[in-house]
């Protein structure tokens, strides 16, 4: 386009110059004149966009750095993940092998089941509580609802050791797909993995006033281990909403990945 711009130009100046008599040494340097300065601004404009080219496969780089720092940091955290599976299933299977719990404290779970179905329920095979988070949280946080604190309260007096003996409680939070995005709640949980944490560690709260602490642990999977398939657009299920208390033994070896 400058070309063009150039040569318009010396077109017009040579009309003008022909139209004005001036002579032929005249002319020329009056176009050599114009061809400089066009020249000048093409070299301007190259070295402009050589700049401009420079900057933009500097970004580039960095950004490649980053995603790369961001990939290693993902597979570390994959690696610690997949550790952590296998430690709790190898956690749930021994306590599946660990038989029922002393008949007293299953038929006291079974009826305190039956007695709150919105809020839990109970599997006598695997000692496990399940307590649906819609009903024992606020949404989105790791707050206790009015009516979850006193069933709380009546499942640790129930694995209390006057009440059940040597028994320990590994609670596990679980939440669905749906992301966290309100502030106030991200300040909070700043990933559904945290509030699954947080939520654990909610219920253990209230289960460490009838049992010892040492007896208690709380994990957190996050979205990562539904039992129901969520909706397709991140829109979640409840049924994945969750907190699983399993009971154990307390000669059950629960791994912690701690200094030995």
């Amino acid at each position: 386009m400058r070309l063009v711009t150039t040569f318009l130009i010396f077109a017009l100046a040579t009309a003008l110059l022909v139209s004005t008599g001036c002579s032929p040494d005249a002319r020329l340097r009056a176009y050599q004149q114009q061809s400089r300065e066009q020249i000048e601004g093409l070299q301007t404009d190259l070295q402009a966009e050589r700049s401009r080219s420079e900057s933009i496969a500097g970004e580039l780089q960095a950004e490649r750095a980053r995603l790369a720092k961001i990939q290693a940091e993902s597979e570390i955290q994959k690696a610690k993940f997949d550790e952590l599976v296998t430690e709790f299933e190898t956690l749930a299977e021994r306590a599946g092998r660990s038989g029922l719990l002393p008949a007293q404290t299953s038929a006291a779970l079974i009826q305190l089941a039956k007695d709150n179905p919105e809020l839990l329920s109970y599997d006598p095979a695997k000692g496990l509580v399940r307590l649906k988070s819609d009903f024992t949280f606020a949404p989105g946080s790791d707050l206790l609802t009015a009516g979850a604190e006193p069933v709380l309260a009546a499942l640790g007096k129930i694995c209390s050791p006057d009440q059940a003996g040597d028994l320990q409680v590994l609670i596990v939070g679980h939440t669905d797909d749906i992301p966290i995005v309100r502030p106030e709640t991200r300040a909070k949980h700043p990933t559904n993995w945290h509030l699954s944490v947080h939520r654990a560690i909610a219920v253990m709260e209230v289960l460490k006033k009838s049992m010892p602490e040492q007896r208690l642990a709380v994990m957190g999977f996050g979205q990562w281990r539904p039992v129901e398939p969520n909706q397709p657009g991140h829109r979640g299920n409840p049924a994945n909403r969750r907190v699983e208390i399993f009971i154990v033994p307390v000669d059950t070896d629960v791994p912690s990945g701690g200094v030995k």
